[in-house]
């Protein structure tokens, strides 16, 4: 009995009627009494595994924990208060029960709040990210553009000189062949001028 009262784990079964001093002391070991248990050991030598064991068993023993509450004759009003009492104390749980729900309701609802915002949050970044890459796009189109009409420009001008080069060319090879023809012209007026001096 002393062994499955001090153990661990709580027995549903405590043997009382085993013995009969187990069976008489029911209300004392583990009951709703208030135990004082005395153990008596003696010095002499002859006695030395008595006591042993005495004292183990008072070991033992002491690990019993009784819970006792008073006796008393319950009357109609008695009653009656405990059940208020009763009442009274479950309503608070409840009530505190209900308060916790509502406190946990209402983190749902603002960690909901705070999933929109996120989401509402995160698109409009989304969306500027997204404006702002197509105003990037649109700025390296228009630079392409407007290089390409350099490049056009370029190349424009780049035939210009050239039939600008060719022009000047022709215009020298004319001069020249001028030239030429005004100095033969020349010394044929120098040879004649000779002639008919």
């Amino acid at each position: 009995v002393i062994s499955a009262l001090t153990e661990r784990r709580a027995r549903q079964h405590i043997p009382y009627r085993d013995s009969k001093l187990t069976r008489l002391l029911e209300d004392s070991l583990g009951g709703n009494c208030r135990t004082t248990m005395m153990a008596m050991v003696s010095p002499a030598a002859e006695s030395f595994a008595e006591s042993l064991c005495t004292l183990k068993f008072a070991h033992r023993a002491k690990a019993i924990r009784n819970s006792p509450r008073v006796n008393e004759d319950v009357d109609h009003r008695t009653m009656l208060r405990r059940y208020e009492t009763e009442v009274r104390r479950l309503r608070a749980e409840l009530k505190e029960s209900q308060d916790v729900r509502e406190s946990q309701l209402q983190l749902l609802q603002q960690q909901e709040v705070y999933e929109v915002c996120d989401d509402a949050v995160f698109a409009e970044e989304q969306e500027r990210a997204r404006a702002e890459q197509e105003l990037r796009l649109s700025d390296m189109e228009s630079q392409r553009c407007s290089l390409e009409e350099d490049k056009a420009q370029v190349a424009r001008y780049k035939q210009l000189l050239l039939k600008q080069r060719e022009i000047m060319i022709a215009l020298t090879q004319r001069l020249q062949e001028r030239d030429e023809a005004i100095l033969a012209l020349q010394a044929e007026v120098d040879i004649r001028d000779r002639n008919l001096a």
